[in-house]
């Protein structure tokens, strides 16, 4: 190709079976012409901090409010949780996800929840509505004023000890197997 000084990217495609001449083409204005990069940084992974939180609760407040509202699972759908994420991190230094800031505010700083342990009356009720409707956490959160992450969780534990426990009864029934 290089001899003849003329080509078509269909020519230069067969030489890579996997990209088409489109994606020749493509990769070719690419190398010509780069666009620079904005640099990403990456999240935090370690914990939100207090000053975070304090931070947080208002920013995310302010912007849901410009976008119509708040629930207890706070789907919004004018806005975006990456413009809290980067007017948190404006205010902290500290550089996190979208999804990390809403689920930060979801489970542990929505003032439309409650927080807390839960009563007894709120574990039967648990227990109950899940047999009815089954793993819809949301519904049953909901009804509850709390978190879905909350009533997951707190079902799963309540459903793990009774196991445990039914399997220790069952095992003090049962006789001991001969030795032997």
């Amino acid at each position: 190709l290089a001899a003849t000084g003329t080509f078509t990217w269909a020519d230069i495609a067969i030489k890579f079976p996997l990209r088409t001449e489109t994606e020749c083409l493509d990769r070719w204005r690419e190398l010509e012409n780069p666009l620079p990069r904005p640099a990403r940084r990456q999240p935090a992974t370690f914990p939100f901090r207090s000053e975070e939180d304090t931070h947080l609760r208002p920013i995310a407040l302010e912007l849901l409010a410009e976008c119509g509202g708040i629930g207890g699972d706070t789907h919004v759908s004018n806005c975006t949780w990456t413009e809290v994420a980067t007017r948190l991190e404006k205010i902290t230094g500290i550089c996190r996800s979208g999804k990390q800031v809403r689920e930060r505010f979801v489970n542990y700083l929505n003032p439309a929840l409650k927080y807390g342990d839960l009563t007894d009356e709120e574990d039967q009720y648990i227990l109950k509505r899940q047999q009815e409707i089954g793993n819809k956490w949301s519904t049953i959160a909901r009804e509850l004023g709390r978190s879905s992450n909350c009533i997951k969780n707190r079902y799963y534990l309540m459903t793990k000890s009774r196991s445990k426990r039914r399997r220790r009864q069952a095992a003090a029934q049962s006789p001991p197997s001969p030795s032997p």
